[in-house]
């Protein structure tokens, strides 16, 4: 005989009497006339996204025979383990319903469907050690970066510091319930400039020449009257006589170095 117990019934516990049997179903004693006694399933499920598209995995306990689910859309299936692609960004209640002879019960979960984020980040070089900043759109959750020397990092700005030098390919994939987009950029690991620099000199005007070596970037001139210039070859004209520091400070994205040279004005 096959007893069905409905959801929220009340039931005699055999395991009182120090036997043991199945969650979902007992056989009580009784001689040779036995009941089975048969519970309704637990619902539960899991799921996987990939963009809008849900692929859900029923887990329920109790041997469920039917299964309803409804997405939040006004769509449904009675798959057990069915996909679904929203069409709209949005928050939506995910229902199972699983069930069997003995009855039913019911699980939900919220999901958030959006769009996957647009990776950005910007660098900030110091030497050989580089700051990296997350500016990615779309919120993203999670990051995965890849310094392109084998080391990576999850944190969302994370810094790192190369062992030589080089040129590396830096990855960033930024991702969230929506999916993920890569940026890669290349960045150059070496060793900053040793400042230098030579004059000519005609009356009060003197034309300077970048000497520097170690490939520098950009040029900073301090011509000792407090006039400046980033030019890399520039020409300064001298007001008045005397003796003048002149200093430039050369640097790429290694770093920096600074050189100072006395230049003697006479009218």
């Amino acid at each position: 005989m096959v007893v069905l117990i409905p959801a929220g019934a009340v039931t005699i516990d055999f395991r009182e009497r120090g036997m043991t049997f199945p969650s979902d179903r007992m056989v009580s004693p009784g001689g040779s006339s036995q009941k089975t006694i048969i519970f309704p399933p637990r619902a539960s499920f899991t799921f996987t996204q990939d963009g809008n598209t849900l692929t859900f995995t029923d887990t329920s306990k109790g041997n469920p025979t039917a299964w309803y689910w409804t997405f939040g859309d006004k769509k449904n299936s009675r798959e057990q383990n069915p996909s679904h692609s929203y069409s709209k960004r949005g928050t939506y209640t995910i229902t199972l319903t699983a069930s069997n002879s003995a009855g039913s019960s019911t699980t939900s979960s919220t999901i958030t469907i959006g769009s996957p984020p647009f990776a950005q980040f910007t660098c900030v070089q110091n030497g050989k050690t580089v700051a990296f900043k997350d500016a990615s759109k779309g919120s993203p959750t999670e990051w995965l970066w890849s310094f392109g020397d084998g080391g990576t990092s999850t944190a969302q700005n994370p810094s790192h510091t190369y062992s030589k030098a080089g040129t590396y390919t830096v990855t960033l994939t930024a991702s969230n319930s929506a999916g993920s987009s890569t940026k890669l950029e290349s960045i150059l690991i070496g060793s900053p400039p040793v400042a230098s620099f030579t004059y000519t000199q005609k009356g009060k005007s003197v034309t300077f020449k970048d000497t520097t070596t170690g490939n520098p970037t950009a040029w900073s001139w301090s011509f000792g009257d407090r006039k400046t210039s980033r030019v890399q070859n520039p020409n300064h004209y001298y007001s008045k006589k005397g003796t003048y520091i002149v200093t430039l400070t050369a640097s790429n994205s290694a770093g920096s170095s600074t050189t100072s040279s006395s230049v003697v004005i006479i009218p």
